[in-house]
């Protein structure tokens, strides 16, 4: 238990003994006075609850934790809590900007699951020319395959999960919200408590912070692998991004909202939103056939 200063405690103490005194000496009076006057009433009415306030403003303020611990501790509990997830599903959405994926398909809209321990699946609305496109999309244990929009959605794969698949790689990292968005809360630069927010029905705190996505690369992330080391084609921006995360009470992440371009051929002002729902929920995901 906190230890207030001496001097406090005993300013605290007298003015209590105040609010002691005035409600003994009220008690006194019982006897004195007509209580069956209107007046008495309204008087002794303003006294006590002139005393009570006098008390609650007497009491003492319990000291706050320092927010960096605070929001340290937030961060950890919610990569862990997502991290022992069986499964969840997400909604991904493009909110500003433009993202750019499989060199023509620029990014609206995506629906999909993770189930642990390395699967994903995702259908993706894209706008490819001046057409709207629809692409399927699953990966298992590194293997990805995607359906082609212009062959009238025949499955192709892109990666067998032995060897690197510049295609499958940067489906799963655009796609898979473990890859970057969650591992990402791992490393946030300066990370800070903005208030809470309603999310779906749920409570939550939101966290903002910023990180640099090349800085990913040396990370060891769980879930869908994904080649992110230094020879890699796939390249990731050098300069900071900006995170916002909603975290539920129980630890789990119901919100990331990303602003700024992760690769560098994205535009500057993208900004990505990520939704996330139906927790442990049983999900299964096959090969395509």
């Amino acid at each position: 238990m906190a230890r207030w200063p001496m001097p406090l405690w005993r300013h605290w103490r007298a003015r209590n003994r105040l609010v002691i005194a005035r409600v003994r000496m009220h008690v006194a009076l019982f006897n004195l006075h007509d209580w069956s006057s209107p007046m008495t009433i309204l008087t002794n009415r303003r006294v006590l609850l002139g005393g009570l306030a006098l008390g609650a403003l007497a009491r003492p303020s319990m000291p706050a934790f320092a927010q960096d611990d605070s929001v340290e501790a937030l961060l950890k509990q919610a990569s862990e809590t997502m991290a022992a997830l069986s499964s969840f599903h997400f909604h991904l959405e493009t909110v500003a900007g433009s993202a750019t994926i499989m060199g023509a398909l620029e990014l609206r809209d995506v629906e999909g699951d993770v189930v642990r321990p390395a699967s994903f699946q995702a259908t993706i609305t894209a706008k490819l020319a001046v057409a709207d496109v629809t692409v399927e999309v699953i990966s298992i244990d590194g293997a990805v395959w995607a359906t082609n929009p212009i062959s009238d959605g025949d499955w192709e794969q892109l990666s067998d999960g032995l060897e690197d698949g510049q295609a499958g790689d940067m489906l799963t990292l655009v796609l898979n919200p473990e890859s970057i968005f969650l591992a990402a809360l791992t490393i946030l630069d300066e990370p800070k408590i903005d208030g809470s927010e309603e999310i779906g029905g749920l409570n939550t705190t939101r966290v903002v912070g910023s990180f640099v996505p090349t800085d990913l690369q040396s990370i060891v992330m769980g879930g869908t692998p994904v080649a992110m080391d230094e020879d890699s084609p796939i390249e990731l921006s050098s300069a900071p991004v900006d995170l916002t995360v909603w975290i539920a009470d129980d630890g789990k992440v119901i919100q990331i909202e990303e602003e700024g371009p992760l690769l560098d051929t994205e535009s500057r002002d993208v900004i990505r939103r990520f939704t996330f729902s139906n927790f442990d929920q049983p999900v299964e995901i096959l090969p395509p056939t």
